[in-house]
């Protein structure tokens, strides 16, 4: 069974409207289960996920810490995490931009095991593309976020097969994107 853990609705836009997080929007309108925890720490949260009996669990984007009970709930032990960049390189919550900044000719989307450190676990796969000249943060944060989300099937295929390797990352080479 899969289950979507999202946001709680917020206000947003103009009218200040309550509404859901894009993902769960899309969760809503496939009529998949779906869980929204003001915090993913709160004791509650786990207890509620454990009762789906999950196998893996994929974050991207979650603007939450993520408490190791919740980390290692799945049955395989681990979650992972589609970052936008070619880590160990921008660990942190802005990557794309912080590439941009520092004049990279080239970035990129890994997949992580969710580890305690911020977006410092093992990586099982890596894909890079180049930045344009005069690409935006806007534009090339969607062409990662298809590139991430072709990479994170592939894992989970790997992972489902027995497949799958990962390979620490080396701290002395990262750096950050806060």
């Amino acid at each position: 069974m899969v289950v979507v853990v999202s946001q709680p609705d917020r206000r947003r836009g103009r009218g200040q409207r309550l509404s859901p997080s894009p993902v769960a929007e899309v969760a809503l309108e496939a009529k998949t289960a779906l869980l929204r925890p003001e915090s993913v720490s709160a004791a509650e949260f786990a207890g509620e996920l454990r009762g789906f009996e999950p196998d893996l669990g994929v974050v991207v984007a979650f603007g939450q810490f993520i408490p190791k009970r919740v980390r290692e709930l799945p049955s395989l032990g681990y979650l992972i995490n589609g970052h936008a960049s070619l880590l160990p390189r921008f660990r942190g919550a802005a990557p794309i931009a912080h590439a941009i900044l520092a004049g990279e000719s080239e970035t990129g989307v890994s997949v992580m095991r969710l580890a305690r450190e911020m977006d410092a676990g093992p990586v099982a796969a890596m894909r890079s593309i180049e930045i344009g000249p005069d690409e935006t943060a806007g534009a090339l944060g969607e062409r990662l976020a298809g590139l991430a989300a072709e990479l994170i099937a592939e894992t989970v295929e790997e992972i489902a097969t027995g497949r799958v390797s990962w390979t620490p990352q080396d701290d002395s080479l990262a750096t950050l994107a806060p």
